[in-house]
C-alpha cells in the first residue's frame, strides 16, 4: 500500500499509519468512500474548495487537510481489505 500512495501522492505523501481504520465503518457508503479515494496531489486542493466535499469530511469527524485525507483513503482500502 505504501508503494500505491508514493505513485499517487509523491512528494505530498506524509507520515502515516498504514494500518489505519475507522473506529465508526458505517458513516460512509460506496459512493462517499470512492469520492475520498478519487482525492490526489493533482486536486485535492480543488476538492478542498468544494462545499460539498467539506460537507462530506464534516460527517465522518475528517479535517479539509491532505493528512486527514491520505488517512481517511488508507482506513478505506483497510476496510474493503477486510
Amino acid at each position: 500500500m505504501k508503494e500505491l500512495f508514493q505513485k499517487i501522492w509523491q512528494n505530498e505523501l506524509q507520515f502515516l499509519n498504514f494500518d489505519a481504520k475507522f473506529q465508526d465503518k458505517s458513516k460512509l457508503d460506496t459512493a462517499e468512500c470512492a469520492i475520498i479515494l478519487s482525492v490526489n496531489k493533482d486536486n485535492y486542493e480543488r476538492y478542498f474548495l468544494l462545499k460539498e466535499f467539506q460537507e462530506l469530511c464534516k460527517k465522518i469527524d475528517l479535517r479539509v487537510d491532505i493528512f486527514s485525507i491520505q488517512n481517511a483513503q488508507i482506513c478505506i482500502l483497510n476496510f474493503f481489505k477486510s
